[in-house]
């Protein structure tokens, strides 16, 4: 189908209700960030809703409204020093209403203009930490877009905070989850912030890093018999079959690493409290290299099944000297395996 029309109403801000009995930090107030905490770039995300609700912009809004009661540094704005300033400011919000049914728009979701953005490409301290969009559809169904500053959480603080909203938009107050922002009460022993100097030395040297986007469907199928066959996690499958897809394709030597670079929630590592949602998240990167013997198929490793040809090294956070001496380590203690086995077998034959 021809990609539906979308009508978009002028932002407005949201700001806190100040009717929610709450324990957070009141207006004024300012949040220290961490070294966790990281660069100022935007991040979204899109939900959609096929079962009707009562007025969903109106009704969100609202619930929006009261729940930055509770989450007072969203309503802020950073204040250029390393911390986000609880000024009660408030977030940008759009009403949008698009001119067909969301079951017809489903295969061109990722097309529309669901989501709000930010002026550049980087977010200033001068933004809205969060900007929300409601588009409404013509059967009732509704989808929310969320684009937020990564400074002020990662995806699972975001998805706390977007559970806050549903539950006080059906009537439960206080949220479920009591939320928590003050990194040196939830996470205790994390080195002080410098993202200001971080930001700066980032902006001036690296500029922005463009990725491609690429959808990739992984049958079910494939990934429940990798399961089956070997016990791992259903992302450990989609990984091995993504990073098996990719070292073919590049054809690089047999020895040359081919890392995966994934995203990782550290909150149980590092002890955060219960219901922190700033961003707690770090990069793992598994470094992974085709074996000498079969170029197109990798050696079984103990999470992942041989028949599949999965890599042969289980992901972990990347050290490059004991990743080099481990992998060296483990290739001589293979070899000398085989060297073992092939001797011991020709002994028993011949006697």
């Amino acid at each position: 189908m021809a990609r539906a029309v979308l009508t978009k109403s002028s932002p407005v801000v949201v700001v806190p209700s100040e009717s929610e009995q709450t324990t957070t930090p009141p207006a004024g107030n300012t949040i220290a960030l961490s070294s966790f905490d990281g660069m100022p770039f935007p991040m979204r995300l899109v939900l959609a809703f096929d079962r009707p609700i009562h007025e969903p912009v109106e009704t969100i809004k609202r619930a929006l409204s009261r729940t930055l009661d509770h989450y007072q540094p969203v309503a802020g704005r950073l204040d250029g020093q390393g911390g986000i300033a609880c000024t009660g400011e408030g977030v940008a919000f759009v009403a949008a209403s698009a001119g067909c049914a969301l079951g017809e728009a489903m295969a061109t979701l990722q097309e529309m203009d669901l989501t709000s953005r930010f002026p550049g490409v980087f977010c200033c301290d001068t933004d809205p930490l969060l900007l929300v969009q409601v588009t409404e559809f013509s059967c009732g169904g509704f989808v929310v877009g969320v684009t937020w500053n990564h400074l002020l959480a990662d995806g699972a603080g975001i998805g706390q905070f977007l559970c806050a909203v549903g539950e006080l938009a059906r009537g439960v107050s206080p949220p479920s989850v009591a939320p928590v922002r003050h990194w040196d009460d939830a996470l205790r022993g994390l080195p002080s912030t410098s993202v200001t100097a971080q930001r700066s030395t980032v902006l001036d040297n690296n500029g922005p890093r463009y990725l491609v986007r690429h959808d990739v469907a992984v049958p079910l199928s494939l990934v429940s018999r990798i399961k089956g066959e070997s016990g791992c996690t259903a992302f450990e499958a989609v990984a091995a079959v993504i990073w098996r897809c990719r070292t073919r394709a590049v054809a690089s030597a047999a020895d040359t690493p081919a890392p995966l670079s994934f995203s990782r929630n550290v909150r149980a590592l590092v002890g955060a409290s219960a219901g922190y949602y700033g961003k707690s998240a770090t990069a793992s990167l598994g470094r992974w290299c085709r074996p000498r013997a079969a170029p197109w198929r990798a050696a079984a490793s103990p999470t992942l099944p041989s028949s599949f040809g999965a890599p042969r090294r289980t992901c972990r956070t990347y050290c490059p000297a004991a990743t080099a001496k481990q992998q060296h380590l483990t290739t001589a203690a293979r070899r000398r395996r085989r060297r073992t086995s092939g001797t011991t077998g020709s002994a028993s034959l011949a006697g």
